[in-house]
């Protein structure tokens, strides 16, 4: 693949990220269908960003979701309330 936006999930993989090899339910949380008290997502996306904080791909990854607007997840240690914040 090429062109944007996938140039820029390349240098997010080749940047070797911290969460490649974590549960992705840690970063995006259960399906629709499971609801997650308040707490219990809190502690999830707490544990979520610690993985983020030290990771070499963190500014690839933020520029990946700037481009993209994802609607869930943790990206480069950042909620998706806290990257909307971000982009504006």
């Amino acid at each position: 693949m090429s062109g944007f936006p996938y140039d820029l999930c390349d240098e997010v993989l080749n940047a070797g990220p911290a969460c490649e090899g974590d549960a992705a339910g840690l970063f995006t949380g259960p399906d629709s269908f499971e609801p997650e008290p308040d707490h219990e997502r809190e502690a999830r996306e707490e544990k979520a960003k610690a993985v983020c904080r030290g990771c070499p791909a963190r500014a690839a990854c933020l520029a990946y979701a700037l481009a993209v607007s994802p609607e869930a997840g943790i990206w480069a240690g950042l909620t998706i309330d806290e990257l909307r914040e971000v982009a504006f």
